[in-house]
């Protein structure tokens, strides 16, 4: 079933509107979002654990819970980065005697959003992957990232670049400053591809994960150069597309080796 557009609206607005909770309600003032897509990703990786989470949702460690959710995650799927620079446990958290913690709050939020998407549209994901890729957005624009320039490229440019390209279905795409994934996301809006990318750091690749996981991208590898360091040498893609962080300070010495600046030389990326 087709949405419309006012509709999309609401739906960003009221997940934007979870994560300002969030972050008002707790000690994280910048990376909130990190949060709120673990608590995503959960949701549509493990279904029944995150409804396991909002039965307990009042129960007191239910933050204990949440990080041993996503660490048994990381076990089973091998990938040991996963969220694995934050932790619900180490939220600090104000309120009265008697209210309900934010942690609380948010899982029942996001249940409340998605279990109301089910019943109108019989699914939820497609519309929660544009709203998350709406308060992405707007973190970027509020600054509200430690990452900050380096991990958003407006998603106007990414579409204006991609339809320059003659990308054809079950061609590879690599992105070698991948960031949250919108160079990534856009080229495979109509088409099944390869894509392959490199997030700078482990805030990075916890978004672009997310926001790949939540477009129902299936055939990806993403890597994080911080733990992973270069390791796609001598590979071969289709398409190159990528916006270098050029936020950061000496980005060029930190992230690439002299092989990798003469690449970008040559296809005059930088």
């Amino acid at each position: 079933m087709l949405i419309e557009e006012q509709e999309q609206e609401e739906i960003n607005l009221e997940l934007w509107r979870i994560c300002q909770n969030f972050r008002d309600e707790t000690n994280i003032r910048v990376n909130y979002i990190e949060y709120i897509s673990l608590l995503l990703y959960l949701k549509y990786l493990k279904s029944d654990v995150f409804n396991k989470l909002y039965e307990i949702r009042k129960y007191y460690y239910i933050a204990e819970e949440i990080d041993k959710e996503i660490n048994n995650i990381r076990e089973n799927t091998n990938d040991k980065i996963l969220f694995n620079n934050i932790s619900f446990k180490n939220i600090t958290v104000s309120r009265k005697i008697g209210e309900e913690s934010v942690i609380c709050k948010t899982i029942e939020q996001i249940h409340s959003l998605i279990s109301n998407l089910e019943l109108k549209y019989m699914e939820s994901k497609p519309y929660i992957a544009m709203a998350y890729e709406y308060i992405l957005m707007r973190v970027a624009n509020n600054n509200e990232l430690i990452t900050k320039g380096e991990f958003y490229t407006p998603k106007g440019i990414a579409k204006l670049l991609i339809n320059a390209l003659d990308i054809k279905e079950g061609n590879s795409i690599y992105d070698p400053s991948s960031g949250c994934g919108n160079f990534l996301i856009n080229a495979t809006r109509d088409k099944n591809l390869k894509v392959v990318g490199k997030a700078e750091n482990l805030i990075n690749y916890n978004l672009c994960l997310t926001n790949i996981f939540l477009h129902n991208i299936k055939n990806y590898d993403i890597q994080c150069i911080e733990k992973d360091g270069i390791t796609n040498k001598n590979k071969k893609y289709d398409f190159v597309l990528t916006n270098p962080p050029f936020a950061v300070k000496g980005w060029k010495n930190k992230y690439l080796d002299n092989s990798d600046i003469d690449f970008f030389y040559k296809f005059r990326i930088i």
